[in-house]
């Protein structure tokens, strides 16, 4: 959640004091902010629109050009999506105390950083990056696998799927 996904309607009622919170009055604030519920759902539609544009860079269209090329001329059907997010599981929690002197990972104690673990049935099945192929087209895949190896960024991790 970042600082501009709130609620409006929940922080009129919240930021009113109780003995101001007659339903005509609630009525009145919510019609006059209004416009600045408008406007922030814009500004949320904005931001989305921004984070799929910084998606998509030239690596990606590049290499959905050259897998076109490669295995689809005709009808360019193969396209890149993006990949499965994965939940981070937070280490250490208010109610458990952290024992002094505790080393992590060979990390010592004063680090600021907070360390997530990732179980092997989670990180097994994340991928950054999706090739979508379509069922009817016959590819030979040790060649599509080869070729999208040599052109993806290192450490990326990336599946097939059929559509």
């Amino acid at each position: 959640m970042n600082w501009y996904t709130f609620d409006i309607e929940k922080q009129i009622v919240r930021l009113l004091r109780s003995e101001k919170r007659q339903e005509d009055r609630i009525t009145w604030l919510y019609t006059l902010l209004g416009p600045l519920n408008d406007t922030q759902q814009r500004f949320l539609e904005f931001i989305n629109d921004i984070n799929l544009r910084t998606a998509i860079t030239c690596q990606v269209v590049y290499i959905e050009h050259i897998l076109n090329h490669i295995f689809d001329p005709d009808q360019k059907r193969i396209y890149i999506g993006p990949g499965e997010n994965q939940q981070q599981i937070y280490i250490y929690g208010d109610g458990i105390p952290v024992v002094e002197n505790q080393f992590i990972y060979g990390e010592d104690f004063n680090d600021p950083d907070p360390d997530y673990l990732y179980g092997d049935s989670v990180t097994l099945s994340i991928v950054d990056f999706i090739v979508y192929v379509p069922i009817t087209l016959v590819i030979d895949e040790i060649l599509f696998k080869a070729t999208v190896d040599y052109y993806r960024k290192a450490g990326k991790v990336w599946k097939i799927e059929r559509v």
